[in-house]
């Protein structure tokens, strides 16, 4: 099973080809044109973000292990182009809720679920199976010291 990712897209109208920038990948409509699976939901839990589906975010349980598949490098461009993701003229990140701001500081947006949210939801219960996540690309080589520093209640957090 692969785990769709940015390369994996077209843009936003998939009628036109792109030219591999961040936002010729947005649309997942040829990775469902060419993957067929069925994927479960549970409880209905079908991963939208304003009124887009998230192709790749989706998970696969057994009975001791549980598969979690996770595109972990959707991009700005695609936060706001695709998914609508844009607060004032600030671009909101769709993994975690809260804004990119160009200055001033980043505020939580909870007008949809963001894809951490979601991740968390799909892991709630599991019991003593035993998770492994597939990603796209690793989601903390994104994670930089200047990133870290600049967000001491992050850093609270994972220090506690």
């Amino acid at each position: 099973m692969n785990v769709v990712g940015n390369n994996d897209l077209c843009g936003n109208n998939f009628n036109i080809l792109g030219t591999g920038d961040d936002e010729g990948k947005a649309n997942s409509y040829y990775f469902h044109v060419f993957y067929c699976y069925e994927v479960e939901t549970e409880n209905g839990m079908i991963p939208i973000i304003n009124n887009k589906y998230v192709p790749s975010l989706y998970k696969i349980e057994f009975n001791d292990y549980v598969l979690l598949m996770v595109n972990s490098e959707i991009t700005s461009v695609n936060c706001r182009g695709w998914y609508n993701a844009v607060s004032g003229n600030d671009t909101i990140n769709v993994y975690t809720g809260w804004t990119m701001p160009s200055s001033g500081n980043a505020q939580y947006i909870n007008s949809f679920t963001s894809i951490y949210t979601m991740i968390y939801n799909m892991t709630e219960g599991l019991g003593n199976k035993k998770l492994i996540a597939f990603c796209h690309e690793m989601p903390f080589t994104v994670i930089t010291a200047e990133n870290l520093e600049n967000n001491s209640t992050i850093m609270g957090r994972w220090r506690s």
